[in-house]
């Protein structure tokens, strides 16, 4: 016999977000029946928890949320269920409605201060629109979770609500230490993640013209990544400097991060979403033993002062990048000296830690 049976809603592919899926492993475990629902683009199903993967006319823009949410409130209103999971603001409009009619209770998770994410910069119209289904619906969330303490004080000011931390830390990897050592002369350098705006993806790229014998690998795909190939395709130096693979499957991005000598973090100061973010590729680097580029920005900073997994830069100069990749690159002592922080840090940062905690939370609901 379960614990309950929940409902976890998503916009993203189910395949890729990893902290839904983590979220969901770790409630399968301790006894609850979990249902993903997520957009229709793949197939592929999970062994550990059901997959709802819903059809969607429109594929972008304030129709895709809509035409999403509309399916999401009929899919739930005629099945039985505990409690639902919103990940982020734009899941939440149908849960919410749900919640009400069937009068059960959800949690809210907040993945990022949604309203302020780098493609609603000027869309005032649009920002009002969620600010005010956040404003409506998220202080009646039975509980409220988030990524990281930063975004965590922003939110409970904004809702005016109490919400716990569950960071994005991997599960840990069984890669012993003397795998890390050959890494600094690969001569890889690495992104991975969504290619969206306001990622330093185009900066990199000028970085590592005038370095000699790199490859910049790029593993992702999103909204950039056509303009980004189409740069690329008119220039002159597409001589395997760099290389875009787009998606890759959680095993093939894992496997090809063990090999990279240097993860690339950067992001623009513009969003306060960004400013205040801890992205899965951080804790990711670090778990595969791959010291990384990141923003002196407070979450980042806090944890490379506290273990120094990789540096911090202070802008987006095509130069400042430059430099970091070259001090990570051509200093042995240096490099040696992150290996071994990303060895304790893998170890300390993982999901397990969090997992408790999750569990916890949600078994006092």
């Amino acid at each position: 016999m379960t614990k309950g049976k929940i409902y976890s809603i998503v916009t993203n592919d189910i395949l890729y977000d990893q902290r839904v899926r983590r979220i969901s492993d770790s409630l399968i475990d301790d006894g609850f029946e979990v249902h993903l629902v997520g957009r229709k683009k793949l197939q592929r199903k999970s062994a550990n928890a059901r997959w709802h993967l819903l059809s969607c006319f429109f594929q972008k823009s304030k129709w895709f949320y809509l035409e999403f949410n509309i399916r999401v409130f009929f899919f739930l209103l005629w099945r039985s269920f505990d409690f639902l999971i919103a990940n982020d603001l734009d899941t939440l409009l149908a849960v919410k409605l749900v919640s009400i009619i069937k009068g059960k209770k959800f949690v809210f998770d907040g993945h990022e201060i949604f309203t302020e994410v780098p493609e609603l910069v000027g869309r005032s119209t649009a920002k009002k629109v969620w600010s005010s289904i956040g404003n409506w619906a998220v202080p009646s969330a039975t509980l409220c979770l988030t990524v990281n303490g930063s975004i965590q004080k922003v939110l409970a000011e904004k809702y005016q609500t109490e919400f716990h931390v569950i960071m994005n830390r991997p599960v840990i990897q069984d890669v012993e230490f003397e795998e890390f050592t050959n890494r600094q002369a690969n001569r890889i350098i690495l992104y991975q993640g969504a290619v969206n705006r306001g990622r330093g993806i185009a900066e990199t790229i000028e970085a590592c013209k005038d370095i000699p014998n790199i490859k910049f690998i790029i593993a992702g795909d999103g909204d950039e990544f056509t303009r980004i190939k189409s740069s690329l395709e008119q220039t002159a130096y597409l001589d395997g400097t760099v290389e875009l693979l787009g998606k890759l499957k959680p095993h093939d991005l894992k496997e090809l991060t063990k090999k990279a000598s240097v993860g690339i973090n950067v992001l623009h100061a513009e969003s306060l979403n960004y400013r205040l973010s801890l992205a899965n590729k951080f804790f990711d680097y670090a778990q595969a033993g791959v010291p990384s580029i990141n923003m002196d920005f407070p979450e980042y900073a806090t944890h490379i002062e506290d273990l120094k997994v990789g540096v911090c830069i202070k802008d987006l100069q095509v130069q400042t990048i430059k430099s970091a990749i070259e001090e990570i690159l051509d200093d042995a002592i240096l490099y040696k000296e992150m290996l071994a922080a990303c060895e304790q840090a893998r170890r300390v940062w993982t999901w397990d830690k969090e997992a408790e905690k999750l569990k916890s939370l949600i078994n006092k609901i």
